[in-house]
């Protein structure tokens, strides 16, 4: 076991005082626990280097979040030089106030956290996009010799959502391109696409 339990960590974000409607509808379903991931990395490849890894739980606003010192993955120069323009941290230090971590401890720390909070439910994750933050989180797993705790199958895309729903689109400067406040913004996305849905149905019921 990793030291999943460090509080450095984890943390929460509280959705009712945000004013975001609770989970419903396809995310409540019996037996499943929803978690929205958010990668940043340091190449868009499916073999990208990973500098940070953010994640929340939808019902409960459980978040983890730490930066990843990944020496395996990939570094392109156009992605280093898009965060510098942008005043986006791409190189971290390891050490306590950090939170900084070799990639084979960070991921496994991830995946203990994952695991806890699903108490043997269905692991359910949320990304934006799906051949980015999935396919990298798989290939950084692989290249360490972890196991992924999600099945193949129970990754779902937010994009999709999002031009299915553009009215929850948030302008690009709203996007930090930090781990933890890029899932919690698109938490926040999905959220109020399944609140619309599940006023369609009901609305639909009344009739």
């Amino acid at each position: 076991m990793f030291a999943s339990a460090n509080p450095t960590l984890i943390s929460g974000y509280d959705f009712i005082a945000a004013g975001i409607p609770q989970p419903v509808d396809f995310l409540t379903q019996p037996n499943e626990i929803h978690f929205m991931l958010d990668l940043e990395t340091l190449a868009t490849t499916p073999d990208a280097a990973i500098t940070e890894i953010g994640c929340v739980r939808l019902d409960t606003g459980r978040t983890f979040n730490c930066h990843v010192i990944d020496t395996l993955g990939r570094r392109t120069p156009e992605t280093i030089l898009w965060r510098t323009e942008n005043n986006l941290p791409w190189k971290h230090v390891v050490d306590a106030e950090s939170n900084c971590y070799p990639l084979y401890t960070a991921l496994g720390m991830f995946f203990d956290w994952l695991k806890l909070e699903a108490n043997g439910a269905e692991l359910v994750l949320w990304c934006k996009g799906t051949d980015f933050d999935k396919v990298i989180a798989t290939a950084a797993a692989k290249s360490v010799d972890l196991i992924v705790p999600w099945k193949y199958n129970n990754f779902f895309d937010m994009r999709t959502l999002l031009k299915l729903f553009p009215q929850f689109k948030v302008p690009k400067e709203q996007v930090t391109h930090t781990a933890l406040e890029d899932a919690i913004l698109q938490a926040c996305q999905l959220l109020k696409i399944a609140a619309e849905l599940y006023e369609v149905k009901q609305e639909g019921y009344r009739q």
